[in-house]
């Protein structure tokens, strides 16, 4: 189910540690092992969302080529075309430009508000209202740790603006980390599962996908993500 949904009222910058909740210390946590973490390298950025009835995978050069394989494709590794590969929320972003990112928590949620503001992103309902701009902002911040080959510094400061988000509680330790719910307003909420060894999202309750969707599982259902470069190309 393709969904949008309410605000945030977050002001996007650092949380003191001192005052950190539990769930807000899980995210900052993750922040510092995020900058600690030498960037990657490969051919293509791989990215994997499965669940029990879904699977899509896609593999993208940093010259914006992009080869995708899921049900739409019976299996098939196809090319996608796609002016420009990585999505930011709404707005369309190239690796280039993720490597220009912001590294302070506030000037990356700004620059990314300020990109869905400027953006002709369009929903079923027309052109986004406050609400569902401030959705996107969440979202964009969500798809720099859990989907897009960002930089370090830029990953260490997309965890901090989430972690300034209003709502953010653990849910404990469950398989493939430790739980995070983080309601966002309206009745919407993300479900996330932090690796805190590799600061990694390994599930997640929503995605968005290389056209924009936001691809959501109701009730307790979650996407099992994976995120890595890779030199190897299936056919």
């Amino acid at each position: 189910m393709v969904i949008g949904a309410g605000g945030t009222g977050s002001t996007g910058g650092s949380v003191p540690s001192s005052a950190a909740a539990p769930g807000q210390q899980i995210l900052l946590a993750a922040a510092t092992t995020a900058e600690k973490t030498p960037a990657e390298s490969g051919t293509y950025w791989y990215l994997r969302t499965e669940s029990t009835d879904w699977r899509s995978e896609s593999w993208t050069r940093r010259d914006g080529r992009t080869w995708v394989r899921g049900d739409k494709t019976g299996g098939t590794v196809m090319e996608l075309p796609l002016p420009t590969p990585f999505r930011l929320g709404g707005p369309d972003v190239t690796f280039d430009q993720l490597q220009e990112l912001p590294t302070e928590p506030a000037a990356l949620k700004q620059w990314i508000a300020r990109s869905v503001r400027n953006s002709d992103v369009r929903t079923s309902a027309g052109k986004p209202d406050a609400a569902m701009r401030e959705q996107m902002v969440f979202d964009g911040l969500f798809s720099l740790v859990a989907q897009l080959p960002a930089p370090p510094k830029v990953r260490a400061a997309a965890f901090h603006a989430i972690a300034a988000y209003p709502e953010v509680a653990s849910t404990g330790a469950t398989d493939g980390g430790e739980g995070l719910l983080i309601r966002l307003g309206a009745g919407s909420a993300a479900r996330l599962v932090i690796d805190p060894a590799t600061a990694r999202i390994r599930k997640t309750s929503f995605y968005v996908t290389a056209d924009g969707a936001r691809i959501s599982r109701e009730g307790d259902g979650m996407f099992a993500l994976t995120a890595e470069w890779t030199d190897r190309l299936p056919r």
